[in-house]
């Protein structure tokens, strides 16, 4: 269970509620980066924090997936990999249903970070209550 209280209901938010809330907050960002870049011409989102939400979003990717909406060339996108494998944000798995590829997981203790600093610098006002619109 997480410390941080729903301002709206006083309950604690446990972290089942905590990653639905952050799962569903990711996927406004993304679609907020898919809906704006056809009319900037240029992306939202950085393609580090693109890729951590997708993988957070969908439980994984296979790298041809994360490749086709990676935005970058192949040399880049491969690089991206390399660094975010070498800083254990992401790991490679063999993909379950097709042997012939892999699939890109985020790090648990990645994920367990990302909530730790989410939860701390949330303030008085709950991550998990913020509003896009």
């Amino acid at each position: 269970m997480i410390n941080r209280v729903d301002q709206a209901s006083s309950k604690p938010v446990t972290l089942p509620e905590a990653h639905a809330a952050l799962t569903a907050r990711f996927e406004e960002l993304l679609e907020l980066d898919r809906s704006m870049t056809p009319s900037l011409g240029t992306c939202f989102l950085c393609h580090d924090f693109r890729l951590i939400l997708q993988l957070y979003v969908r439980n994984g990717l296979t790298v041809k997936d994360a490749a086709l909406s990676s935005r970058l060339s192949s040399r880049g996108f491969y690089e991206l990999l390399r660094r975010l494998e070498r800083d254990k944000v992401l790991r490679f798995e063999q993909n379950p249903t097709d042997k012939r590829s892999k699939s890109i997981m985020l790090e648990e203790t990645f994920k367990d970070r990302l909530l730790s600093h989410i939860h701390r610098n949330s303030g008085s006002a709950s991550v998990f209550q913020f509003s896009m619109a």
